[in-house]
């Protein structure tokens, strides 16, 4: 039995490559400026705030980083359907970058599968890092500030 090898597409190929570079130089270049320029920044505005102030942007921003992980999940769940419906990987209609053998049934379905898996997984850690980092912040900082008594050495057994 001959294996079915879907052909790149050289213009795909190329296209993609572009994209990846300018998507690599634009996180590179807004990392550096937030290095360099955005935390001084927020380092300055954070101390004319009061601390329950900063601690509530604080979280909402990191609300909204693990939230940002979503639509990536979105897109992998939607691509692990495609695979086990069609029962071809990769999904009839992919574009690929390089020759790529076509693999039909169960073991298109396992690939699938796991991508489902693994989407649904990543979404379920986004929104639980979401909900649970301001919940634990939120706990940490409202705390009573109470010195703990030390152990009595009674109680211990030596």
């Amino acid at each position: 039995m001959e294996k079915e090898i879907l052909r790149a597409d050289p213009e795909y190929r190329r296209k993609m490559l572009v994209v990846m570079a300018v998507v690599y130089l634009t996180a590179v270049t807004m990392t550096g400026a937030l290095i360099f320029w955005g935390h001084p920044w927020m380092k300055g505005y954070l101390a004319t705030l009061e601390p329950k102030a900063g601690l509530r942007l604080i979280t909402w921003l990191l609300i909204g980083i693990f939230l940002s992980f979503l639509p990536l999940c979105g897109y992998i769940f939607r691509q692990g359907r495609r695979i086990i419906v069609s029962e071809c990987f990769p999904a009839p209609g992919t574009r690929v970058i390089r020759d790529t053998e076509v693999i039909r049934g169960k073991g298109a379905v396992t690939r699938g599968r796991l991508l489902v898996g693994a989407a649904i997984l990543m979404a379920f850690l986004a929104l639980a890092a979401a909900v649970g980092l301001p919940y634990w912040l939120h706990c940490l900082t409202d705390s009573p500030k109470k010195n703990p008594k030390p152990p009595s050495r009674r109680g211990l057994l030596v």
